[in-house]
């Protein structure tokens, strides 16, 4: 089972994955993403429905019955199968773009608990990031704590809310390396 030649059809062109942060065009319902034919194995589509709380995100037009983006699952989190094996160099501008859109949709975070008062011992989680990177959370414009990765990009650690007014406020955390972003929200009573 191969790719034919190295384009995608999104099969729900709406998912922000091909929007967001970058745009990918889709001319004639398909983008190239890699330069020449590629030779790569894939995955077999299923023929049944995709399993509870998955959807199929994009499909090698060459092959429907393959696919090149597997799911979005559970949650909000991305589980790719990326089915074209060439080098990055080949990669198009919207192969780049589209790459860039997965790595950056893959980071997730939470906290918990999710509201309290100023001085709540809270513990952040976070996975998606790159290994050994540091990791800096951002919590109403304030840094409330900064930490290095484990080796498979995820981080657990406590913080203490800061003296914020009552309200609901988006704790960002962002990989310096990698550049990922995950964020969650905290309410303040």
């Amino acid at each position: 089972m191969t790719t034919t030649n190295g384009t995608i059809k999104p099969d729900k062109p709406a998912q922000p994955l091909f929007k967001s942060p970058y745009a990918i065009p889709v001319v004639g319902g398909n983008s190239l993403i890699y330069s020449p034919s590629p030779a790569a194995v894939d995955v077999a589509k299923p023929s049944a429905p995709p399993p509870g709380g998955f959807t199929y995100m994009a499909t090698d037009p060459g092959f429907p019955q393959h696919e090149a983006l597997v799911a979005q699952g559970w949650h909000q989190r991305m589980y790719v199968e990326w089915g074209f094996d060439n080098s990055p160099q080949k990669l198009t501008t919207a192969g780049g773009d589209l790459l860039a859109n997965v790595l950056l949709w893959h980071a997730a975070a939470a906290v918990s608990p999710a509201s309290g008062v100023p001085g709540t011992i809270v513990t952040f989680k976070a996975t998606g990031f790159a290994g050994v990177e540091k990791v800096t959370v951002i919590m109403g414009g304030l840094t409330v704590i900064s930490m290095p990765t484990g080796l498979l990009g995820g981080v657990n650690q406590q913080f203490k809310v800061p003296a914020l007014p009552p309200g609901n406020y988006v704790v960002s955390a962002t990989g310096s390396r990698s550049g990922r972003k995950a964020t969650t929200i905290f309410t303040v009573s």
